[in-house]
C-alpha cells in the first residue's frame, strides 16, 4: 500500500506536469493507468485486512489521490471545471505530502517499528 500509494503520488505529478506542459503522451497514460490500478487493488486489499489506524490514514491519502486523479482525467480530456487547470493542480496535489508519511509511520508502528 504504501509503494502503490507513493508511485501513483508521484505519476500523477509527472502527468499533470507534462499535461501543462502538452507533452503528454499514451504511453504516460498508460503508466499511470497501471499505477492507478495498482493502487486500487493495494487499497482494496489493506481495507480487508488493515487495523482501522490504517484505514483511516489510507484513506486521507485516497481522497486526496483520487481528487486529483479525477481532475487530470479532466484537464487530459479538455472537460477540466472551473479553476480546474494543470498548472494549479498540482498544489492541490501537495495535500498528499504529509499525509503520505504520516501513513507510512502508523503503518511501521503497527509492524512494532518504531523511530
Amino acid at each position: 500500500m504504501n509503494r502503490a500509494s507513493r508511485r501513483f503520488h508521484t505519476l500523477l505529478k509527472d502527468a499533470l506536469h507534462r499535461i501543462r506542459d502538452d507533452v503528454y503522451t499514451d504511453e504516460d497514460r498508460v503508466r499511470l493507468e497501471d499505477a492507478r490500478r495498482d493502487y486500487r487493488d493495494r487499497y482494496a486489499e489493506a481495507q480487508m485486512m488493515a487495523p482501522k489506524r490504517i484505514l483511516e490514514a489510507s484513506r486521507e491519502v485516497n481522497t486526496v489521490l483520487a481528487g486529483i486523479d479525477a481532475m487530470a482525467k479532466r484537464i487530459d480530456r479538455g472537460l477540466q471545471r472551473d479553476g480546474e487547470t494543470a498548472a494549479g493542480v498540482p498544489l492541490e496535489l501537495k495535500e498528499a505530502e504529509p499525509r503520505l508519511p504520516e501513513m507510512r509511520r502508523i503503518m511501521r508502528e503497527d509492524l512494532g517499528i518504531f523511530d
